[in-house]
């Protein structure tokens, strides 16, 4: 499908979209497998001196490989080889962390900090690849929340999560030579009669950052926060927001102490803001998070977007102020439907509650050090399982199949007008998805888990790719300003009704979202 795409662009409307800055076709290089030399280092720069978007390294972990042949990913996908897709998560992570040379503020990057936003291409251009004065942590409200409601709260739940989205070296090229985040030519795409954008390269990475709000301000003793600890899934599932009501555990995080600090797994479960019921077993330093201090400039943004009252005689960011990552997603296009794994911080690590599990996390690699180590992920390398046919989601794309292993790829085939029973695949971030509820999932479909029969219409039955699946472009909203298309698990058939006269989007929601 994607080579008859780009063939027919190249052939029935390269010469006059060329012309008009619409596409730049012509230029080699960008194919699937053929993806540019990009810098995998960087020399050493003075602090403040500017930024360089470092491609993903090799973590140096014996079996893991990046990007991965789709035929492989899709061989575990289809045997439901656990093992080899949390170790290829887990590699994905590990090379995320790894420590640049590079600085801000006196504070060291690490590699996915040193990525561009879609603020910044659309800001920069080309010049986001070479030194530039970029801010590595620019916080703001997340599409999934403003645009839910048209910039307000359906139902009261929206939670004050800022975060971004970021593109790797190659994620980031390809959509500036595509112009991918241009209103005009995503309408030019649409209206020359293309169903979807080019895809983006086997190398390309995109991620998204969560961090939860916090100032200075509310610290008890002027040294603890009190962070909701993730508790699992409640049954029977329902919306399951990241506050005291519906957690009902904490840990608290010792923002002076920069190493572990004492916790040992522990929870708090009676959490007394006054913090009174804190515990060394349930307290936590500095070191077992992923964290950085805000800038003058970047306390101005959570100081008038944020839903929830200031503290009483103060803000709620100040300079200076630790914010914590505490989740982050992260999607590869080694695969045509992407890779997706979701990560957020657990007290205990070594066994975290669904949807991640002690299995997962077994396959934790000993190059993965420090505080990355103290994190959780999901994974959703498909909808359901088995895959559904008409998902894209079981045989290798075209391209993969020239280049990887012909005589294992056997022909696309259809399944409309077929029942595809199969067991949902739950991927979501306990910290983002779980305020989900029906209303925010009109999509949704019903299904099946572990057996039963399931409603798969709210956050903790969701799924990555399922939701990303639906990405499109032009999203038109309901009355009420609610998405159509945001979904539960389910499989998507990739050529339904739902797509008909609109661009997909290749899976990227922050395509359409950031489009300008």
């Amino acid at each position: 499908m994607r080579v008859t795409l780009l063939g027919w662009l190249a052939t029935a409307l390269g010469p006059a979209l060329i012309a008009s800055g619409v596409l730049l076709i012509a230029t080699p290089g960008w194919g699937r497998g053929d993806e540019p030399q990009l810098r995998t280092t960087t020399k050493q720069l003075p602090t403040d001196g500017g930024l360089i978007p470092v491609v993903l390294p090799d973590p140096g972990i014996p079996g893991f490989t990046f990007p991965e042949a789709e035929h492989r990913i899709l061989r575990w996908v289809r045997n439901n080889d656990q093992h080899s897709l949390s170790k290829h998560a887990w590699g994905l992570w590990t090379a995320l962390n790894m420590p640049t040379d590079q600085c801000y503020e006196g504070q060291r990057l690490s590699v996915l900090e040193t990525w561009v936003t879609p603020k910044d291409l659309q800001t920069l251009g080309n010049h986001a690849f070479s030194k530039s004065g970029r801010d590595p942590w620019p916080l703001t409200v997340l599409h999934q929340f403003s645009s839910l409601s048209g910039g307000g709260a359906v139902t009261g739940q929206t939670p004050d999560v800022l975060g971004f989205v970021k593109y790797d070296p190659t994620a980031a090229k390809h959509v500036l030579r595509y112009q991918l985040l241009s209103l005009a030519n995503l309408t030019n795409l649409l209206q020359a009669g293309l169903t979807e954008i080019p895809p983006f390269p086997a190398s390309a990475l995109v991620l998204k950052i969560e961090t939860f709000p916090w100032s200075t301000t509310r610290l008890v003793g002027g040294r603890y926060y009190a962070l909701p600890a993730w508790p699992g899934p409640p049954d029977p599932p329902r919306d399951f927001p990241p506050d005291q009501s519906h957690w009902k555990q904490c840990i608290w995080v010792d923002i002076q102490e920069n190493g572990p600090g004492t916790g040992t797994g522990r929870v708090d479960t009676v959490w007394n803001a006054d913090g009174s019921s804190r515990t060394p077993e349930t307290t936590y330093g500095l070191g077992r998070f992923i964290h950085f201090r805000r800038s003058a400039t970047q306390a101005q943004l959570p100081n008038t977007v944020l839903r929830s009252p200031a503290p009483q005689g103060g803000t709620r960011a100040a300079a200076g102020d630790v914010v914590i990552v505490i989740g982050l997603h992260v999607t590869t296009k080694e695969i045509a439907n992407w890779t997706w794994q979701t990560f957020w911080w657990t007290p205990d690590p070594d066994n975290p509650p669904p949807p991640s599990s002690t299995a997962i996390a077994a396959c934790r690699p000993m190059q993965l050090q420090g505080a990355a180590r103290h994190y959780a992920v999901a994974i959703g390398y498909s909808m359901v399982f088995p895959p559904g046919e008409n998902s894209g989601g079981v045989y290798p794309s075209p391209q993969a199949q020239l280049r990887d292993s012909p005589s294992r790829v056997e022909p696309r085939r259809s399944n409309l007008g077929r029942s595809h029973v199969a067991e949902s695949v739950y991927c979501y971030n306990p910290y983002i998805e779980t305020f989900f509820t029906s209303a925010q999932l009109p999509a949704s479909r019903p299904g099946t888990y572990l057996g039963r029969p399931v409603d798969n219409n709210v956050g903790v039955q969701t799924n990555c790719m399922s939701c990303h699946a639906q990405a499109c472009f032009p999203i038109m909203l309901l009355p009420g300003g609610i998405f159509p298309l945001y979904t539960g698990d389910q499989n998507i058939d990739l050529y339904g009704p739902q797509f008909q006269g609109k661009l997909k989007v290749d899976f990227l929601w922050s395509i359409n979202d950031d489009a300008s």
